[in-house]
């Protein structure tokens, strides 16, 4: 039997196979990517979030991007980013908009 993260897909074989980074082994013979809003390294038995501030929208993804600047993201395993509302500041990789200061906007 596989060790979790690796795969035998054929019967009889000697070694077992890593899951490729961006998808995690579901049993000792299948490896499936990850969903959107998680990603994987190689030889993962499970997908992990993205952490706040980061997000992926795709499936099968190895890493996470920053939310970009004007943009933020507040929760873990997002999908998508959302829009720095009127009178906030949002840096790459925001979690929480920061007030813009008296006088500015």
């Amino acid at each position: 039997e596989c060790l979790a993260g690796t795969i035998s897909d054929n019967e009889g074989q000697l070694s077992c196979m890593e899951c490729d980074a961006g998808s995690y082994s579901v049993s000792s013979s299948k490896c499936e990517l990850c969903p959107a809003g998680l990603f994987s390294d190689d030889k993962a038995a499970v997908c992990s979030p993205c952490t706040a501030g980061t997000y992926t929208p795709h499936e099968g993804s190895s890493g996470c991007l920053l939310s970009p600047a004007g943009f933020y993201v507040d929760s873990e395993g997002a999908v998508d980013f959302k829009k720095c509302p009127a009178g906030f500041f949002c840096g790459e990789g925001t979690v929480t908009p920061t007030d813009c200061p008296a006088g500015s906007y």
